[in-house]
């Protein structure tokens, strides 16, 4: 699935204007976009001279390029590369090139695909025969590379529907396992370790394996630090009570991935200071530290080098339910992961996007969300607590 017009297009572009090669935050491209030697060749040679400084370039310039690499200028040679690259300049207009280069992604998107396996002919035909090909073609016209991976997920999704269906329900008497209840019950099997709070912790049992914890509360009250603490405790057994002006042993020493979905790093590392010092998370914007609080800081962070690999944290600003049960799994498998945290629930533009075409509701993404939350805690026998947001009516309900 080699689109030789776009190729060309793209050639005649760059050589025009390859200042284009360093707008990286629009484009990016290297030899594995193109499927040729002959194309890779091309591209290197316009790429290399564009860093070592040639603002416009000519057939003649790759040309002599290549011609210090015997396999290159060979390959060129035979492919007639000086009349291709002619072409190339006289035919192309690089205020297209956009349009050219993604063009030429989302090719490389569909022969990636097809190369493992999977049926694109709904998205693009190859030779197309009949009317219904040619609809198929000129509606890719418009696809973004987003839609093309929509379209993918959608049929995997279907798949996994016919595949998984009768294994998520399970029928028994009533009898079946009611001894069992008892006996957990004397030895405490269904109660987690211990979360922040004692009325929370003797409502839900602490954080206990297999279960999936979900609070709500309004825009501001503080869901993520809430949630950064409840991981500090399960992560670290230690914690600076200003009171007694001594560290005191409080809390857990289990593996704990923390999901956040608007913070960065730096801020969830914040929150995690200002947990284990007691300092009012506002110092570490402004600084002024006293001596006897640098002396606590040093401890606090010589406490989560000790306890680091307890600690994991991943930023998913743009979570979908695939992305989200992927991450999961392999932090549960690399790193032995026990407890997760999925900062809050909420409609993404990656979500709506995972489910174009699907006709649902808001709700009904969250609650699918919520779902694959649930199951991944269930699948994994690991426990998973998120949050959500309550309208501005919620408080007077």
């Amino acid at each position: 699935m080699i689109d030789r017009n776009s190729i060309l297009q793209i050639f005649g572009s760059l050589m025009k204007h390859p200042q284009y090669l360093s707008e990286t935050d629009k484009y990016t491209l290297t030899p594995d976009d193109f499927y040729y030697r002959f194309d890779k060749y091309i591209f290197i040679a316009i790429s290399n001279l564009y860093t070592n400084g040639a603002q416009r370039i000519q057939p003649i310039d790759v040309e002599n390029y290549l011609s210090t690499n015997e396999p290159a200028r060979i390959i060129f040679k035979q492919q007639n590369g000086i009349e291709f690259l002619q072409d190339a300049d006289e035919l192309s207009e690089e205020l297209n090139f956009q349009y050219y280069y993604k063009r030429l992604k989302k090719f490389n998107l569909l022969e990636s695909f097809k190369s493992k396996g999977f049926d694109t002919s709904d998205i693009y035909v190859d030779d197309p025969l009949n009317d219904k090909d040619l609809k198929v073609n000129e509606s890719f016209e418009s696809l973004e590379i987003d839609d093309i991976l929509a379209k993918i997920k959608q049929k995997l999704l279907k798949i996994e529907r016919n595949f998984i269906q009768n294994d998520t329900t399970e029928t028994t008497d009533v009898f079946q396992g009611i001894e069992e209840i008892i006996e957990s019950a004397n030895d405490r099997l269904d109660v987690g370790i211990p979360l922040q709070g004692e009325i929370f912790n003797e409502i839900c049992a602490g954080a206990r394996k297999g279960t999936f914890y979900l609070r709500s509360g309004s825009s501001g009250v503080g869901k993520s630090r809430q949630a950064v603490g409840d991981a500090c405790y399960i992560a670290f057994p230690f914690y600076y009570v200003e009171e007694q002006k001594k560290w005191i042993f409080r809390g857990s020493n289990k593996k704990v991935l923390f999901i956040a979905t608007e913070q960065d790093h730096k801020e969830i590392q914040k929150m995690i200071l200002a947990y284990l010092t007691g300092f009012n998370e506002t110092k570490f914007r402004y600084g002024g530290f006293t001596s006897e609080e640098e002396r606590i800081l040093r401890q606090a962070v010589e406490l989560i080098k000790i306890f680091k690999e307890n600690f994991y944290i991943v930023r998913m600003p743009n979570p979908t339910i695939e992305l989200l049960k992927t991450i999961v799994r392999e932090n549960v498998l690399m790193h032995d992961i026990e407890y997760v945290f999925f900062d809050y629930i909420h409609i993404a533009p990656s979500l709506l996007n995972e489910f174009k075409g699907f006709s649902l509701r808001n709700d009904e993404l969250l609650l699918m969300m919520s779902t694959a939350l649930k199951d991944l805690a269930v699948e994994l026998q690991i426990f998973v607590m998120s949050s959500t947001q309550v309208n501005a009516n919620a408080d007077s309900t």
